[in-house]
């Protein structure tokens, strides 16, 4: 006779993973810390391409995560470093100047970082931020901004 196992629908999970994923967290980001081998696994629950139920192993583990457990690695959108960073330009500060503030070679390659349709790593936008945070204390930009894009 085979043991019933119990399991969690496809929407719970799927509504958590997708919160993981807006909160910055990759899905092999998630996989990784919730203990499943493949993180095709959480692409295809966050797509919908799953059966009705998810396995409980696998429910818990991904449930079981919160946005606390982002690391330095893990991507935000990077819209959020965009704004910081236009608020700096529009202070009248060059773009070259913010570029190699970044450590990036060439000013063109800080709104590639930045376009709105790509996210950065955690560790890019700290780096905008601290930019940004040091210019506010200058007195130089609005420092509310980094409320408001969470850094």
């Amino acid at each position: 006779m085979k043991r019933w196992t119990p399991l969690y629908t496809v929407a719970e999970v799927r509504a958590h993973v997708l919160k993981l994923h807006d909160g910055g967290m990759s899905f092999s980001s998630i996989a990784r810390r919730a203990g499943i081998a493949k993180s095709e696994t959480v692409g295809a629950i966050a797509a919908g391409k799953t059966w009705r139920c998810v396995n409980v192993k696998t429910a818990e583990g991904i449930l079981g995560l919160t946005l606390d457990d982002r690391c330095s690695t893990d991507r935000v959108p990077a819209a959020l470093a965009r704004r910081l960073i236009e608020e700096i330009a529009a202070s009248g500060i060059p773009t070259r100047t913010v570029s190699s503030a970044l450590g990036l070679r060439h000013h063109q390659s800080l709104w590639t970082m930045c376009n709105p349709r790509r996210r950065i790593t955690r560790r890019q936008f700290d780096r905008v931020a601290f930019v940004y945070r040091y210019l506010a204390m200058q007195g130089i930009v609005p420092a509310s901004l980094l409320e408001e894009v969470g850094a």
